[in-house]
């Protein structure tokens, strides 16, 4: 099966050197010369293979994960992330985002982009790379 995800395709088959279904990005497989037992007919692995590729590119690209407390209600978030990431209503004014990136520069781009007010606790690369950029944006504007 074929699915489109952002400016990529991604192959979804049946591994039969690992027994079991694996995802693989178009743009990287080769060729072969059709070596091997003939196609075998299997379910899915899913009813919904855009949901299975997504949680797939999530969980192999998600070195760090955080749990974010977001001053801002959840239907106003949801929005503004990706149909995969999880947001969460604490209450009326805050909801909950977690968050999975593969470097803290990128999950800082992540949480920059939410345009609401957060707190973040761990994990402490994450709180590392916001306290260095917190005060690069404080000497930008000559506020230190």
């Amino acid at each position: 099966m074929l699915v489109h995800r952002g400016w990529r395709w991604y192959l979804v088959a049946w591994d039969r050197g690992r027994s079991g279904w694996r995802t693989f990005r178009v743009d990287r497989l080769r060729l072969g010369g059709g070596h091997g037992a003939h196609f075998v007919a299997r379910e899915p692995p899913d009813e919904d293979i855009l949901a299975y590729v997504r949680r797939g590119i999530r969980e192999a690209s998600a070195r760090l994960r955080a749990r974010v407390v977001v001053h801002a209600p959840a239907e106003m978030i949801i929005p503004r992330v990706p149909p995969d990431v999880l947001v969460e209503a604490a209450d009326d004014e805050h909801c909950i985002v977690h968050v999975a990136a593969p470097r803290p520069e990128t999950m800082a781009l992540y949480l920059g982009l939410l345009d609401a007010d957060f707190r973040v606790t761990e994990p402490p690369e994450l709180v590392a790379h916001l306290q260095k950029l917190a005060a690069r944006y404080a000497r930008s504007t000559g506020s230190m």
